[in-house]
């Protein structure tokens, strides 16, 4: 249906329920979030108004004629119905899954809109590596469909397996918060489809999700940990706000031999190296070597009694 509006006049306004979808044929318009005006302006050929009508949701935006326009719109029926016969119908399908995934949760309906038309589809088979430890990573990875096991390979070339992933969980994320190589691999359990954002697509759409992320992660690093595994997901997620995350540098010390032990540590990124002197030798012997979502400085806990070993990092 053709429309025509003059300058000034609102076309659609901010938290009225939409029941129309707009094409501008000509003139331009202004838009407005919050009272605040966008410097981004609606141009001939640009569509608006789509949002509240996938949704179901409030107008998110107001908008108003800059001059006299000429618009073209579908009604909600109409634009329903030619929805589910073309490809944004799978838009809106992706968005319904983006809902469900925890770390995308904090975003409103148009964010999650953009993240799904930017998404890209993989699909890999049983056993196959999706990401390879000590790869260079550029690519960020939400599941789809199916599983995955994320392993470890230790220096001996044993691959220790870490923790299982499946649908609507999300891996590759440090390799590009940190622009460091893959920490772990990655294997496909049986087929899995995989939507992926490259390096500029994820700080550019998830750059205000650190802080998510980083709770979800160290979640995952929990889960990992013998002691805690039993603890149900928001438990895992509660007791992420009650550790205390720190830093140490290659060579420092994180405990002592003999001191007073006052804290359990779970390594969530690095690896430490356990030592305990030996009276027979007369130096310190190396016990093992610690990564991500191991653990030690329970006994001291426990028993009260003095640190039995020291522990150094290895890697940052």
């Amino acid at each position: 249906e053709k429309e025509e509006m003059l300058e000034g006049m609102v076309i659609i306004q901010q938290g009225d329920s939409g029941d129309k979808f707009y094409v501008l044929e000509h003139g331009s318009a202004q838009i407005k979030v919050n009272g605040q005006t966008l410097e981004q302006t609606v141009k001939p050929g640009s569509a608006f108004g789509e949002l509240a009508l996938m949704w179901n949701s409030p107008r998110a935006a107001t908008i108003v004629a800059m001059e006299d326009c000429i618009l073209w719109s579908l009604s909600r029926p109409l634009f329903r119905r030619l929805l589910a016969t073309s490809s944004s119908n799978q838009t809106v399908q992706l968005c319904e899954f983006l809902q469900n995934v925890d770390l995308l949760k904090p975003l409103g309906n148009q964010e999650t809109t953009k993240i799904a038309r930017a998404l890209k589809s993989e699909m890999h088979s049983d056993g196959e590596y999706i990401i390879r430890q000590g790869d260079e990573g550029d690519v960020f990875y939400i599941i789809y469909k199916g599983s995955v096991i994320c392993t470890k390979t230790e220096d001996d070339g044993h691959e220790r397996e870490m923790i299982t992933l499946g649908a609507g969980d999300f891996f590759g994320e440090r390799a590009l918060q940190k622009k460091e190589p893959r920490a772990a691999n990655v294997i496909a359990c049986g087929e899995v489809e995989c939507f992926t954002l490259t390096l500029d697509q994820f700080n550019k759409l998830l750059g205000n999700l650190q802080d998510v992320i980083y709770h979800i992660t160290t979640a995952r690093v929990l889960k990992s940990v013998p002691l805690l595994s039993a603890l149900s997901e928001e438990a895992l997620y509660a007791l992420t706000n009650i550790f205390t995350h720190k830093k140490y540098t290659e060579g420092e010390f994180v405990i002592k031999e003999g001191g007073e032990g006052d804290h359990f540590y779970v390594v969530h990124d690095g690896v430490v190296r356990v030592t305990q002197y030996s009276s027979s030798l007369g130096q310190s012997v190396e016990l093992d070597q610690l990564a991500s979502g191991q653990y030690f400085g329970e006994i001291a806990l426990l028993t009260r009694a003095p640190r039995t070993a020291t522990v150094t990092v290895v890697s940052e």
